[in-house]
């Protein structure tokens, strides 16, 4: 049961990313502060190899780069609000639209974005990261200030759970999720039709 934390790259803001990696007998679970991104899970495979069932980006220029939103914490909100805009106590709020005239995964610079701040520790003995930030009032359209945190731990027997909190100082929307896409014969290893 391990965490190391390694230099992931440079952005081209000048913000360092950082690559965590969460470690139980023979899994090992990369993550990374930029968009609070589950990058890989390597899980054995039998006769020395290892597989990567997490589908996505391995680098932190294939994470910055435009993707299908491969493992990432997306927000204000999952999925897409029609016509970029909708009503909460009784006033109308405008969004950016992303996804012809919606808004997808909280806009054009969602929670995908953006470093985290981070925070390895031991969550009753098994490796977790806890991923934080503040989306501030107004940011993509959205109201109130929204402090949000997710917290990634892999368990000693292999389980990974990911466990979000969220708290605003104004009515607003929040609809937190990880984007992971999956295969599980590993990445690159056929279809994911019979799964």
């Amino acid at each position: 049961m391990s965490i190391e934390k390694k230099h992931f790259g440079v952005l081209a803001s000048g913000e360092d990313a950082h690559l965590y990696v969460l470690k139980a007998g023979d899994i090992a679970v990369a993550l990374s502060d930029y968009g609070a991104t589950l990058v890989s899970i390597l899980l054995p495979a039998g006769r020395g190899r290892t597989d990567d069932i997490a589908l996505g980006v391995s680098t932190l220029a294939g994470c910055a780069s435009k993707h299908p939103y491969f493992g990432v914490t997306v927000g204000r909100h999952a999925n897409r609000i029609a016509g970029a805009r909708f009503g909460l106590s009784g006033k109308e709020y405008r969004l950016a639209a992303n996804d012809g005239a919606n808004n997808l995964h909280g806009g054009p610079k969602g929670f995908e974005s953006f470093v985290w701040k981070s925070e390895a520790f031991k969550k009753k003995g098994d490796p977790a990261v806890r991923f934080s930030r503040t989306s501030p009032d107004g940011e993509e359209g959205f109201p109130g200030d929204l402090d949000v945190s997710v917290t990634f731990a892999l368990g000693r027997d292999g389980s990974l759970s990911l466990s979000y909190e969220a708290r605003t100082t104004a009515d607003t929307i929040g609809n937190l999720t990880n984007h992971a896409y999956f295969n599980l014969k590993g990445e690159g290893r056929g279809t994911i039709l019979d799964h």
